[in-house]
């Protein structure tokens, strides 16, 4: 379906990897089908992008009646990733203005770190250029940018503000997009462009404001947390019980998500 330019609209450009064709394989995803409730109603039109979505797939979730989804089809297998890695080793010198730029903005020292980099652009220039022939394509022009990571897609949304300056671009931050030390390499690239490119970003917890805040300076106005969430749910705290409490979570069995903390909690309140 081509969605018509109109100066006047506010229309939003979402980035993500799957959603809304998301089918399990990146969860935290998944949050976006409250969210995106909430965001159709402050824009005249969404463009759903999917990223690593592949033609052919179908939606999820429904969708409200002025969300458009497109599945962008960049792959994301181990071939795909060696080819990019590889393809990446001369982007310093063959990327365009652009990914010159966003080289010029740090220096790297290690070969895993240079190769990383060099796959992290090539990932994200992927993307961008088939991204752009589809927003042509489909007439969209974004007066916002909101990418789900700060990560590749994030790269992507700050080069588009250059094609469409009057757009603002931001994006969330959460985990593994985050905290350089999740990396095998101990680092993420181009941290410093995208946070003087973008309008802001919005790390889902306290601690990745603070980390943010304390490992790239000088950004404190963009950087504010913003919680995921679901929809509402009924109070049920005034209902007599019945049946014993029970307390029930859904998560990984990994560090990162300190589950023990779980059974410590439970304990102190039956204390």
């Amino acid at each position: 379906m081509a969605i018509t330019a109109d100066k006047k609209k506010r229309r939003l450009l979402l980035l993500t990897r799957r959603f809304p064709f998301n089918r399990g394989e990146v969860a935290a995803e998944s949050y976006l089908e409250n969210e995106i409730g909430v965001l159709s109603t402050y824009f005249d039109e969404v463009l759903a992008v999917g990223t690593e979505a592949q033609p052919g797939d179908a939606p999820t979730c429904a969708l409200p009646g002025n969300v458009t989804p497109l599945a962008l089809g960049c792959g994301n297998t181990s071939k795909d990733k060696v080819l990019l890695a590889v393809k990446g080793i001369a982007f310093p010198l063959l990327g365009g203005a652009d990914v010159r730029e966003a080289y010029a903005t740090e220096s790297v020292h290690g070969i895993g770190k240079r190769v990383f980099r060099g796959y992290f652009a090539a990932r994200a220039k992927a993307k961008a250029d088939v991204l752009a022939e589809e927003l042509v394509r489909f007439g969209f022009e974004p007066t916002h940018i909101y990418s789900f990571w700060l990560y590749d897609t994030a790269l992507v949304a700050a080069w588009l503000t250059g094609t469409y300056p009057c757009a603002r671009a931001v994006a969330r931050a959460h985990g593994y997009d985050l905290y350089a030390d999740r990396t095998d390499v101990h680092y993420l690239p181009f941290r410093g462009y995208l946070l003087s490119k973008l309008s802001g970003v919005l790390p889902c917890s306290k601690d990745g404001e603070e980390y943010i805040n304390a490992n790239w300076p000088g950004h404190e106005g963009k950087v504010t947390t913003s919680y995921l969430g679901t929809r509402e749910m009924p109070d049920k705290s005034g209902e007599p019980l019945t049946c014993p409490l029970r307390v029930v979570s859904c998560s990984r069995i990994v560090d990162v998500k300190r589950v023990p903390l779980l059974a410590k909690a439970v304990t102190l309140l039956d204390a």
